[in-house]
């Protein structure tokens, strides 16, 4: 037997970055292979569409109640980080804490398109992501050489024609 520390994967998932496009198809593909692995829909939640104490309630009940017969959760919290600064404070309070005391069956993604890295929670993120309990992703705008092959690769998904000189520089 080896005596070799078991590496943990992280559980909490920070994207962000202004190529929303990207991170929606990551959110998108992962929200489908958990359909598909654990037969039961990813819980999702936009900050920008749920009013002050239906969010959180709604965070709460996502990162916190377990159930006698709770199985795996995967939970996308959006927009978080654009809240109101009074509502802010206490949403990041509730998503910190329960970071600390989040099941082994729940899977956590904040989405973000712009962070104030100055805040709190931010900053939490960054030390969970020093002990390896949380992954941060930025997504940045492809350009140049990145872009034309991002182009290129979109196209032949969607099996589309363009001819190159369209969208090279």
């Amino acid at each position: 037997m080896s005596n070799s520390p078991v590496i943990k994967k992280p559980r909490i998932f920070l994207f962000h970055g202004r190529d929303t496009f990207t991170i929606a198809e990551r959110i998108r593909y992962w929200t489908q292979e958990f359909e598909k692995k654990y037969n039961r829909p990813a819980t999702s939640i936009d900050s920008q569409t749920i009013p002050g104490e239906q969010l959180v309630n709604a965070i709460q009940d996502a990162l916190l109640a377990d159930t006698l017969f709770d199985s795996v959760r995967l939970i996308i919290i959006k927009n978080v980080f654009a809240l109101k600064k009074d509502s802010a404070q206490r949403i990041h309070t509730i998503i910190l804490d329960s970071f600390e005391k989040l099941s082994d069956t729940r899977f956590v993604v904040l989405c973000e398109e712009t962070i104030d890295k100055r805040v709190n929670l931010y900053k939490k993120c960054m030390d969970l992501q020093k002990k390896n309990a949380l992954s941060i992703e930025e997504f940045l705008m492809p350009t140049g050489e990145t872009l034309e092959q991002w182009i290129s690769t979109q196209l032949k998904k969607k099996s589309a024609h363009m001819d190159a000189p369209a969208y090279t520089t």
